[in-house]
């Protein structure tokens, strides 16, 4: 069976998505939520862009506190979704990330956050750098992306996956901390989700860890 691209699997399963997400927040809004709540970090209300905003779970704790919320996906069922649970159309984009940058101004957003979709993305980093550019100067980004310390140079694909799954990229953390050095982004702090070992013949052990970052833009 040939796996399917991140966005035809994301919108066939849309209607699973509504389900879960129809009783409250997400396990993710809740775990960003918390780590906003940790670090005391008050962001003043302002515009808030969500890539990969698929049911808007994640960016509506948001929405409901009178932010200004604009979402990306690449999948117009799910953007359905995020309409429905009350993000205004007009703020919504449907964009293919693999193929287009994110189409907003530098320094726009006061805060920029993601959730479970850099993973799916083999531009992950260019993702992330363009994230950090639409992010205004003192502004906050939230995202959570995989990371692995075999590698310091780049990334690779985790294929060990059920064939009806989208592939991941698991990014170094190295990589990473080059960005933010180069993009004057300071680490505020992370909640390290998931750790699990992993061993391959060519690298040896190694550590996946899934991280949320919070970030302020210099």
């Amino acid at each position: 069976m040939t796996r399917p691209e991140a966005i035809q699997y994301f919108s066939s399963h849309a209607d699973i998505y509504a389900e879960k997400n129809r009783d409250g927040l997400s396990r993710a809004s809740r775990v960003y939520q918390g780590l906003l709540d940790h670090l005391k970090i008050k962001v003043p209300l302002g515009k808030l862009l969500d890539v990969g905003i698929a049911s808007a779970s994640l960016s509506l704790p948001f929405h409901e506190k009178g932010f200004e919320v604009y979402g990306l996906d690449g999948s117009e069922e799910m953007l359905e979704l995020a309409e429905a649970a009350g993000i205004p159309k007009d703020y919504l984009t449907h964009l293919d990330l693999l193929e287009n940058p994110i189409p907003f101004e530098d320094d726009f957003f006061d805060i920029v956050i993601t959730g479970s979709t850099l993973f799916y993305l083999n531009n992950a980093c260019q993702v992330v750098e363009e994230m950090i550019a639409a992010t205004k100067p003192g502004g906050i980004l939230l995202l959570d992306i995989d990371l692995h310390d075999a590698l310091p140079e780049g990334c690779f694909v985790s294929d060990n996956l059920s064939d009806d799954r989208p592939l991941l990229y698991i990014q170094s953390e190295h990589v990473l901390q080059d960005i933010f050095t180069k993009m004057s982004v300071e680490v505020l702090g992370r909640h390290v989700d998931t750790a699990q070992a992993k061993h391959d013949p060519e690298l040896g052990a190694f550590q996946i860890t899934s991280n949320i970052f919070a970030l302020r833009k210099n």
